[in-house]
């Protein structure tokens, strides 16, 4: 129930449906697969049109995790150490997707494909309010995107005046990398990419208990979560890493 926890952090180990979509309906809900990414890609430029679509560049290198692979009715075990997945590669080519990690991208729907139902029931017993909150959350999805391709039908109609064979163009700006790395991003900034900046950039941007919590080496339950003022944030961390931490992060 990671997401149920996220959306009603107060709930602990028992979150509760009410709340949490009751707090989903107030939000920008996106699905981001690929047979969604039209309908994604309407509600961003809709909703949140300062959001850019990023693709890699023609050139850019090929990383393992581009790789989609189709699956056999093989059993998939690349997660175990020096394991070898038995399928067929599909290196992408050209200006292409910047989302990453196709090759477990394409395990996860082998093993969706191939879930057992027990196991099915298993695992939706174990997110018994998750499951829910999905169902809900992909009804949001749709409204949204409705609402967003009505919205900028209503544009073009405007704008050109005729509605015959008329098809509105819904695009996000776009930003093309030539590299995927975390390093690559940090360099061009003129910063160092650490361990410690990322970690410190989740606490810093999430302001969640659990988050600070690993970050700072701190005592807190696993099972339960709360939103920390952004004051206390840093205060905790100019304490905890008072020679040059506080100043890399925050000041």
């Amino acid at each position: 129930n990671r997401l149920a926890r996220m959306l009603d952090p107060a709930g602990g180990a028992r979150p509760r449906f009410s709340v949490a979509a009751s707090r989903l309906r107030r939000c920008t809900v996106g699905l981001i697969d690929r047979a969604h990414r039209a309908d994604l890609r309407a509600v961003l430029a809709h909703r949140a049109p300062w959001i850019r679509e990023v693709q890699m560049t023609a050139d850019a290198e090929v990383h393992v995790a581009d790789v989609t692979h189709t699956l056999g009715d093989e059993p998939v075990k690349s997660y175990g150490v020096g394991a070898h997945v038995k399928g067929i590669p599909q290196v992408p080519t050209g200006v292409r997707d910047a989302q990453r990690n196709h090759w477990y991208g394409s395990e996860s729907r082998w093993l969706r494909r191939n879930l057992s139902a027990s196991a099915r029931r298993l695992l939706e017993e174990f997110n018994d309010v998750d499951v829910p909150l999905y169902h809900l959350g992909v009804q949001l999805f749709k409204r949204q995107a409705a609402e967003a391709k009505l919205h900028f039908f209503r544009e073009a109609v405007q704008k050109q005046g005729a509605l015959a064979g008329m098809e509105p163009n819904i695009a996000l700006n776009l930003t093309f990398l030539n590299d995927s790395s975390w390093a690559y991003h940090f360099d061009g900034l003129g910063l160092r990419m650490t361990r410690f900046m990322t970690d410190g950039l989740k606490c810093l941007l999430t302001s969640r208990a659990m988050q600070c919590a690993r970050f700072l080496q701190m005592p807190w339950p696993d099972d339960r979560d709360a939103v920390v003022s952004l004051d206390e944030v840093r205060h905790l961390i100019r304490e905890a890493f008072p020679h040059g931490g506080a100043a890399y992060l925050v000041d």
